[in-house]
């Protein structure tokens, strides 16, 4: 009689155990990276005497939390790959308003006005307001190169502000993760497992991957996770390693990145994430568009002011050797008309002589528009329209793999659902089941003890 009562009182706790863990699942179903939980049970080692073995019933191996280790890897995965796209594809929409072409006031119209004044000036060398229109042209185009210039370094003194914060984002994760693994190698020192603390931790892991690619380990017999951000350890038991931003001066250009805090090396093996994707951006994509608006402005310039320099200019002593833009122009962020000329129009030349009504100079400078030829291509306008073009495909990539990567994230995140999320109705049907069996095991308690008030009455 003891052996059923024993029976019975085990499999009433094991039912016990599995409403209460499905009414448990129930509660979180809700609960960001809530992973389903299971008792896992087994039969109970048995007896055995001259007769035989005798079964002892059932016992709880372990309350297991449903997850699939592979998934969660391929979800992280993914998702650095994703927010390093979708960062890239939010820069590159803000960046390309930021060109304002094709438009009346983009760059392009502004160098066609340019030579269009030019051919004006050829047209009437010694009318003084064509000269003045070429002035205004010259000023209007000079700056559309500077607003562009100036919208490119705003952009990534954006991205060097956004490092600033991505930092602090991993610190906090990081400090968080080192906590919650302190707590669950304590709570599974007597062997039971923390699940619900393991999802607070899988869950910050997650947001980590945001950030860059990440992979955990386990060490040892306690539980420890160690924490890898790219390729260098950023958590190990109760202990993170801080990451802080380093300023550097890179080709005239303020660069802020992340390092770690106690030596100040680049955190290392970042592919994707955020990081990677501002570090992309800013130093790759931003850098050739602002080096090829550069390469622009300085050829626009040398190119005219060499024509312009054998020219003469239409005071009352004719002079040569004037520039037209200032000789000293690095890029587009300085290009500017030359102070000698600058509110003087009479010292633009447009005479290869000094002659009265000699326009070979303006019409050399004006055929510049078809016959000068940039890295390649052949003429100024081509070459402003190849960088265009490249921010519209550099554009047009990045939203394209964002959308892959999106599509591959909900797909994964779905297969991952499928495995650790709760179910309601499948919850309610296993209640039901488990309310059976503990009304069974409850009629076994029953039964055994019927029986045993019939032994002591027959006594």
């Amino acid at each position: 009689m003891y052996t059923m009562l024993e029976i019975g009182r085990k499999a009433l706790t094991i039912a016990e155990r599995q409403i209460q863990t499905s009414s448990h699942n129930i509660a979180n179903q809700n609960t960001p990276g809530y992973s389903r939980q299971r008792v896992i049970q087994e039969s109970a080692y048995p007896i055995s005497d001259a007769l035989g073995s005798y079964g002892q019933g059932v016992e709880m191996n372990r309350l297991e939390r449903v997850r699939d280790v592979y998934l969660d890897n391929e979800y992280r995965r993914v998702n650095s790959n994703f927010n390093s796209w979708n960062k890239m594809s939010q820069k590159m929409n803000q960046l390309q308003t930021k060109f304002n072409e094709p438009s009346d006031f983009g760059l392009n119209s502004m160098m066609n006005q340019f030579w269009d004044s030019w051919e004006a000036v050829a047209n009437n060398p010694a009318n003084i307001q064509n000269r003045s229109d070429l002035l205004s042209k010259t000023s209007s185009m000079i700056d559309s190169f500077r607003n562009i210039n100036d919208s490119l370094e705003v952009s990534r003194q954006e991205i060097n502000n956004e490092m600033i914060g991505v930092a602090d984002n991993i610190n906090d994760i990081s400090e968080q993760l080192s906590k919650i693994n302190l707590r669950i190698i304590n709570a599974e020192a007597s062997g039971k497992p923390a699940n619900d603390l393991r999802d607070q931790f899988d869950l910050l892991i997650d947001e980590l991957s945001v950030y860059g690619d990440v992979t955990v380990t386990q060490r040892g017999g306690d539980g420890t996770s160690v924490v890898y951000f790219g390729s260098d350890e950023i958590v190990k038991h109760d202990h993170f390693q801080e990451i802080s931003i380093k300023e550097s001066n890179e080709s005239g250009h303020k660069i802020l990145n992340i390092v770690w805090e106690h030596n100040s090396e680049e955190v290392s093996a970042l592919y994707n994430g955020e990081i990677a994707g501002l570090k992309k951006m800013r130093d790759v994509y931003i850098e050739d568009y602002q080096t090829k608006l550069d390469t622009l402005a300085v050829e626009m310039s040398t190119q005219v002011n060499a024509i312009h320099t054998k020219g003469y200019d239409l005071s009352a002593t004719p002079t040569s050797g004037r520039y037209f833009f200032a000789n000293d122009v690095t890029g587009a962020g300085d290009i500017e008309i030359d102070g000698s000329i600058l509110n003087n129009p009479q010292c633009i030349a447009a005479s290869y002589g000094g002659e009265e009504g000699d326009n070979r100079i303006a019409l050399e400078i004006a055929e510049l528009r078809h016959t000068s030829a940039v890295e390649g291509t052949k003429s100024f306008n081509d070459y402003y329209g190849s960088l265009i073009y490249n921010v519209g495909q550099d554009t047009s990539n990045a939203i394209t793999n964002t959308e892959i990567e999106s599509s591959k994230l909900k797909q994964i995140d779905s297969f991952r659902e499928s495995i650790k999320g709760v179910s309601t109705n499948e919850e309610a049907a296993n209640l039901i089941k488990y309310q059976q069996s503990f009304q069974a095991a409850a009629k076994i308690i029953s039964t055994a003890d019927n029986l045993m008030q019939a032994i002591i009455g027959l006594v």
